[in-house]
């Protein structure tokens, strides 16, 4: 590691030890300033006006979970470097932010080093007017295509077929203008990469509004838009089979009034297929109780729910879910979706504090943030005067009276958390929460303990 000190703290160090003041030399040392605190994310960009700092500072966090981005990075840095003992400073990361300044702003100053030339080139044969249209002035579009562009170009870094002497001849041939630069390797590579990265941008694009995610124009949405596309989240949420099964079940047994008519067993997870596509019949998803009574060949009901999503500050928290950490805000979302898709959901709510409930619109649910504390009272009431059956998808927890705030028609989905307070008591025994944690539901139990020897003083809801 190479450490830059301010010329004025070489001075003082110096005459420190040439004058044997070695007593205050440790402290002079913690005096010392980083050069690089408060420099801008947007040193080296070659895309101007720059974006406001914050904004590149979400970027530059969410960058990081790209596959190929540490790739891109270094790439562009080792490009910018004149030797190996040069400290490594943030032209990688300007890069990435270029990228995204590309789709993300209207008006464009290119500002180019002498060593980019290639790069802005290849921006160049990125530039689709057409996309353009879409992406301008609304973050989680500019950062779909610019995860995909950063994910590709870092892709090239890593291959076997990257050498950096031919893109450092590419660039020296677009300087003088050399005609011959498009014969050169690299650039027949990056044209190949340009190509696909349109078609990718296309694909993630139209994914993206079959969600609601891409219109957003809160950066604050970046993180869900990044949990949600580049990491293929939202087909890898696999349910257990017999838990779901099981919950479903009691729930529909509890809300007969809303159902009716023929039931089909469905022998894989609903939220097992890698695409809604794949399941079959979800119309039969039926009252079995009501087998031998109602057999309904032209009327058929089918039963829904009511979801109410935690929205609250905790929920930006972050869990591990197949291998990439995801906030609990874009991972109920995602668990939303799902059941959407199936037809289960009627309508849904965002809680937080107290006061701080407000139906959302489906186009929605990607897109409104409330934040705030945690009030779960509000929902159960509001499911009461809805007389509604309702999911309540939250981490859980809250306080609440164990009696006068049970409801029969409410249900929980814990995410990630370990334990709930006993005022749960009544909703644990009435099987009426399932536990969510490792990609997989657990039911839960009632557990006595106690301190200092005392046995069963208290009392939680776990999983089991």
């Amino acid at each position: 590691m190479v450490i830059r000190i301010r010329t004025r703290y070489r001075i003082k160090l110096k005459n420190k030890i040439m004058n044997s003041e070695l007593e205050t030399l440790e402290e002079d040392i913690f005096d010392w300033i980083d050069p690089d605190e408060g420099r801008s994310l947007q040193e080296f960009s070659i895309i101007k006006p720059d974006i406001d700092e914050s904004l590149a500072r979400v970027l530059d966090n969410a960058f990081r979970h790209i596959k190929f981005y540490e790739y891109f990075k270094h790439g562009i840095q080792n490009i910018y470097s004149t030797g190996d003992n040069q400290p490594v400073g943030r032209e990688g990361q300007s890069a990435a932010i270029d990228c995204f300044k590309l789709w993300f702003n209207k008006e464009k100053v290119i500002k180019i080093d002498p060593k980019m030339y290639w790069f802005h080139n290849f921006l160049t044969e990125l530039d689709n007017h057409l996309l353009k249209t879409i992406t301008e002035d609304r973050f989680a579009y500019s950062f779909l295509a610019a995860s995909v562009v950063i994910d590709k170009l870092g892709k090239y870094f890593y291959s076997n077929d990257y050498d950096q002497n031919d893109l450092e001849d590419l660039n020296k041939k677009i300087q003088e203008g050399n005609d011959d630069a498009k014969n050169n390797n690299a650039s027949k590579a990056l044209s190949k990469i340009a190509g696909s990265s349109v078609n990718k941008i296309k694909k993630d694009m139209d994914n993206a509004e079959s969600m609601g995610i891409g219109k957003s124009t809160d950066p604050s949405q970046i993180e869900v838009v990044s949990s949600m596309l580049n990491s293929n989240m939202l087909s890898k949420m696999k349910l257990d089979k017999s838990s779901i099964n099981n919950f479903v079940k009691h729930i529909v047994n509890r809300a007969s009034q809303t159902v009716g008519g023929k039931c089909e067993t469905i022998d894989e997870s609903i939220f097992d297929a890698e695409d809604i596509d794949e399941i079959k019949n979800i119309e039969n998803f039926l009252h079995e109780a009501l087998f031998d009574d109602l057999v309904v060949e032209d009327k058929k009901y089918y039963l829904n729910f009511d979801l109410y999503i935690d929205d609250s500050g905790s929920m930006t928290c972050k869990t591990n879910f197949t291998n990439s950490n995801v906030t609990l805000r874009a991972l109920s979302r995602m668990f939303a979706f799902k059941l959407d898709k199936l037809n289960l959901v009627k309508d849904i709510y965002l809680f937080a504090h107290t006061n701080a409930m407000e139906k959302i619109t489906k186009e929605n649910l990607f897109t409104r943030i409330i934040d705030g504390g945690t009030d779960i009272q509000q929902c159960i009431e509001n499911a009461k005067k809805t007389n509604r059956p309702a999911i309540i998808v939250t981490d859980g927890w809250d306080h609440f009276n164990m009696e006068k705030d049970y409801y029969d028609k409410v249900y929980f989905v814990v995410l990630d958390c370990n334990e709930l307070p006993d005022c749960f008591e009544k909703f644990s025994d009435n099987k009426q929460i399932l536990f969510w944690s490792d990609n997989k539901f657990m039911s839960s139990k009632l557990h006595k303990y106690g301190y200092n020897g005392e046995d069963d003083t208290y009392t939680k809801i776990v999983p089991v």
